[in-house]
C-alpha cells in the first residue's frame, strides 16, 4: 500500500509524467545539476531548486532508488562519495526514452511512406514488437497491419527487420510527393490517425492554464512534456493551420530557462 501511495504522489508531483523515484532522480541530475546535492549518514540534504519534489520521500526510499538505478547501470558513484551520483550513458538513454525533445527542424522529403506487414500468428511477439517500434518512430496506424509516416523509415526499419529476422514479412512503399490513400485528403487522414485535434486541444488548455501566470516553471515543464510525448511532431507543412504546438513550446522554453537562473 505504501509503495502505491508513493507512486501516486510521484505521478501527482510530475503531472503524471514520471512514476518512479529512480526516474525522478535521473531527471533531477540532468536538468537541475549533478553537483548540487550531498548525502550524509542520517539525512537527505537536497540543495536543488526542485527539492520540494522529494519532500514527501524519506532518505531510505531515495537511497534504495539510487541503489536500484546503479544496479540498472543508470547511475555510477561519483569520485566524492558525499555528492550526487553521476548519470551514465545508459542512464541518459533511459531518460531520453522518457523525456521527449521538440524537433524545430523536421526535415521532410515531401513524400509519404506506407508500411504493411503480414507476420504469422506463431510470431505474435515479433508482431507486437514491430507495432511498438512503428509507434516509437512516429508512424500512425491506418488499420491493423497498415501504417503511414511522412518520415522515410527505410534505414531504421531495415535494422529492426534484420535483427528480428522479419525479411519478407514487412513492405515499405513510397507513395511519392502526391501520394494518396483512397479518396481522403492526406492532411485530413493525418489529423485522424494521429489524433491531432485532441492533442491540439491539450496544447490550448496548457496555454490557457499557464500563459502569463506566475506558476512554478517545473510544473509547466512536466505538463508540457506530457503532451509532447503524444505529439507525432509531423512536418510543419502538414500541421493544421490552427496548430498551437509552437506557442506551447515557446512557453515551455521560457519556463525551462528559469530553472537555470
Amino acid at each position: 500500500m505504501r509503495s502505491k501511495k508513493l507512486k501516486k504522489e510521484i505521478i501527482e508531483i510530475t503531472e503524471g509524467f514520471l512514476s518512479t523515484i529512480s526516474d525522478l532522480l535521473l531527471w533531477e541530475i540532468v536538468y537541475i545539476g549533478e553537483a548540487a546535492t550531498t548525502f550524509s549518514q542520517n539525512t537527505w540534504e537536497p540543495r536543488v531548486k526542485a527539492d520540494k519534489f522529494l519532500d514527501k520521500v524519506n532518505y531510505q526510499t531515495v537511497k534504495r532508488a539510487i541503489q536500484f538505478a546503479r544496479h540498472k547501470g543508470w547511475l555510477k558513484k561519483a569520485k566524492n562519495k558525499r555528492v550526487w551520483p553521476e548519470i551514465t550513458e545508459t542512464g541518459k538513454k533511459r531518460l531520453s526514452s522518457l523525456i521527449p525533445r521538440y524537433d524545430n527542424k523536421r526535415v521532410w522529403d515531401d513524400r509519404f511512406y506506407l508500411v504493411t506487414y503480414d507476420i504469422p500468428e506463431v510470431r505474435k511477439r515479433d508482431r507486437e514488437l514491430l507495432r511498438e517500434y512503428l509507434k516509437k518512430i512516429g508512424a500512425g496506424v491506418i488499420q491493423e497491419s497498415v501504417w503511414l509516416t511522412p518520415y522515410n523509415p527505410n534505414d531504421i526499419l531495415k535494422e529492426f527487420i534484420d535483427e528480428r529476422n522479419l525479411r519478407g514479412t514487412v513492405i515499405i512503399s513510397n507513395l511519392g510527393k502526391d501520394g494518396s490513400i483512397g479518396e481522403e485528403d492526406i492532411k485530413d487522414l493525418l489529423v485522424k490517425i494521429y489524433k491531432l485535434e485532441k492533442i491540439n486541444e491539450e496544447y490550448n488548455e496548457f496555454l490557457e492554464k499557464y500563459a502569463n501566470k506566475q506558476i512554478n516553471p517545473l510544473k509547466i515543464c512536466f505538463s508540457y512534456w506530457r503532451i509532447l510525448k503524444k505529439d507525432p511532431q509531423l512536418p510543419f507543412e502538414l500541421l493544421p493551420s490552427n496548430w498551437s504546438g509552437d506557442k506551447a513550446y515557446q512557453l515551455f522554453k521560457g519556463s525551462q530557462s528559469k530553472l537555470n537562473t
